[in-house]
């Protein structure tokens, strides 16, 4: 199995440990991701992330929101795809902020985190 997690740092910040991919250059990294703002009543919703499966397809939908501190929740694709079997989240307090939630993904092995709106390089 294969962990990945997420956690907030600052006011906009979002790191995720573990296996990621970068949709737009295709490589794998150890990323820090800065995310847009949106805000849904008192709450901004700072970013959303795929847990993409081996083949290539996305599994498994990760928000983060804000509000003064982190958290994190995890979301079906829709209807019809549910969360693979053997697949475990857990959300506890940050070990590396103090004002964060992190939630930490074990999922199946050649599993990475990818955002789904990243932004193409300009030339």
């Amino acid at each position: 199995m294969t962990k990945i997690k997420f956690y907030g740092a600052n006011d906009d910040l979002i790191e995720v440990e573990g296996p990621v991919v970068d949709p737009y250059k295709g490589m794998s990294l150890e990323a820090e991701f800065e995310n847009q703002d949106s805000r849904v009543g008192p709450f901004d919703f700072k970013g959303a992330f795929y847990i993409v499966d081996a083949s290539g397809e996305p599994k498994v939908r990760i928000y983060a929101i804000y509000d003064g501190t982190w958290s994190f929740a995890v979301a079906m694709l829709d209807e019809e795809t549910p969360i693979p079997e053997g697949w475990t989240f857990v959300l506890r307090p940050s070990t590396d902020c103090d004002y964060s939630m992190e939630l930490v993904a074990e999922v199946d092995e050649g599993c990475y985190a990818m955002q789904p709106n990243g932004k193409e390089d300009e030339e």
